[in-house]
């Protein structure tokens, strides 16, 4: 049985950009999509890259409610 390291992963982008997901396809084949309506203009953060973060939880957690419910899977020791 293989480790939780070698289990395959669900690679969600939770973004309509046409060009997020041209770029998408350049790391990996398989992935989903879940395009998400997140008011970017909410996240104060002046930091580019703790905005760039932020962001991304935002859309994270908004995708998370579109995803289907799969069921989690048992560690293997």
């Amino acid at each position: 049985m293989a480790d939780q390291a070698t289990q395959p992963v669900d690679v969600v982008l939770a973004s309509r950009s046409p060009r997020r997901r041209e770029l998408m396809t350049r790391i990996t084949v398989a992935f989903r999509v879940y395009p998400v309506d997140v008011d970017e203009s909410s996240v104060t953060e002046t930091d580019p890259v703790k905005f760039a973060i932020k962001a991304a939880i935002l859309k994270a957690k908004a995708a998370a409610v579109l995803a289907p419910r799969r069921r989690a899977r048992r560690a293997t020791r």
